[in-house]
């Protein structure tokens, strides 16, 4: 996961832990244009960090804004739950 505080023509290699957003990026959540500062995840397939710079791999990257990843958050958090509910049920 990183944060993307510029655009990417603006992003300065030396902000460690941060990365450029493209133009035209949209929100995974709620589908909406992004401007910066916004989150990414990374597929397992989806770029290389060299010692240099951030290498394209595939599309498999997730953008969204700082408000649609709590609401993600939370979802996650409570199918999480309701998964471990059930198997600590089971295993009565």
């Amino acid at each position: 996961m990183a944060i993307a505080w510029e655009y990417e023509e603006t992003w300065d290699e030396k902000s460690a832990g941060s990365i450029g957003l493209p133009h035209g990026a949209r929100c995974f959540y709620c589908h909406e244009p992004i401007a910066p500062p916004a989150i990414q995840w990374l597929g397992n397939d989806a770029r290389v960090l060299s010692s240099e710079r951030w290498v394209a791999g595939s599309i498999s990257e997730i953008w969204l804004h700082p408000r649609c990843l709590t609401n993600i958050a939370a979802m996650l958090f409570r199918d999480l739950y309701e998964i471990n509910a059930k198997q600590h049920e089971e295993a009565k």
